[in-house]
């Protein structure tokens, strides 16, 4: 634990010296104004005595060039799914033809911070949360941010079940031996992948690797049937804890899932943004659409219409 508070304490102190924390802010609906990923806690606090009957949604966002794009988002996020959002906002765009990854590993620290100041909001407002949920989203390279900072400092940190729901959504990561950083991930009590082989953005990002001759960085987001590697060695070390949703049969070339105009994609996102278990969406409501399960993968189910 002391090796973990010291980390903190030299993360900031190495954050506010070479000013790292201008590339790194959080946003909200109600104020237009950049905060700093120290105001976590409070920005939940006032979440909480504001909106007491909402679920709270914790959203990193994935490449973007201009972050008033993504704060019209949070406004539909909030809008549709009838959440309080606090998004993670880095920077996530380098050119055109480069991925961030620097970028993203450098937000990893800020992470790290927000991470432990929400496991102690939570540990401190236990009324709260006994009707309601926080929840993890992390959108495309969001989730590249998030292995930066369970590779870096996962360590030593102890880890509690802080989030219901945690969602990577369309992860711009590898699929190869994305089970090694994301089973050391232990904060939520669910966890979803959600995948569509048919989408335009991580095929297009896909490509940049096959331009530079490395055809095996195959993205998980797409998820395994286009997987020109080991496939079936890959299918055989999922994590346990994860559920991976396929959306192929229903979506064509959608990145942001959750923002698809679709009342029954909206339904599922409804569900899992709220902290209820994904099954609802399906037991609940008359979607035309349902979920399978793999015969011979236990956590890996496919979305299809129904006949």
């Amino acid at each position: 634990m002391k090796k973990v508070i010291y980390l903190y304490l030299l993360v900031t102190a190495t954050s506010l010296l070479f000013g790292l924390h201008a590339a790194v802010t959080l946003h909200i609906t109600d104020n237009p104004q950049n905060y700093d990923v120290l105001d976590t806690y409070n920005l939940l606090e006032e979440f909480t005595l504001k909106y007491p009957d909402k679920n709270i949604l914790f959203y990193v966002h994935g490449r973007k060039k201009d972050v008033e794009d993504e704060k019209e988002r949070i406004r539909k996020l909030e809008k549709f799914f009838n959440v309080k959002v606090l998004m993670f906002h880095w920077n996530s765009y380098d050119k055109f033809l480069n991925r961030p990854t620097k970028n993203a590993e450098e937000a990893s620290l800020q992470l790290f911070e927000a991470l432990q100041m929400i496991r102690d909001f939570k540990n401190n407002h236990t009324a709260f949360f006994q009707n309601r949920s926080i929840n993890l989203l992390c959108h495309s390279m969001g989730n590249l941010v998030l292995k930066y900072t369970i590779e870096k400092y996962f360590d030593d940190f102890e880890q509690e079940e802080v989030f219901t729901n945690y969602i990577g959504n369309a992860p711009d990561v590898p699929l190869k031996n994305h089970a090694v950083w994301l089973s050391r991930f232990k904060m939520a009590k669910r966890n979803y992948i959600m995948m569509n082989d048919h989408d335009f953005v991580l095929t297009f990002s896909y490509l940049l690797d096959v331009f530079n001759k490395d055809l095996f960085q195959y993205r998980l987001g797409l998820g395994f049937d286009g997987y020109i590697g080991r496939r079936d060695d890959e299918k055989n070390k999922l994590v346990r804890q994860i559920q991976y949703i396929d959306f192929s049969k229903v979506l064509r070339l959608e990145h942001g899932y959750f923002a698809y105009n679709d009342r029954e994609i909206t339904e599922i996102f409804r569900q899992v943004l709220n902290g209820n278990i994904i099954e609802d969406a399906f037991t609940k409501g008359q979607l035309k659409i349902t979920l399978n399960q793999e015969k011979e993968l236990q956590n890996v189910y496919r979305v299809l219409k129904k006949p």
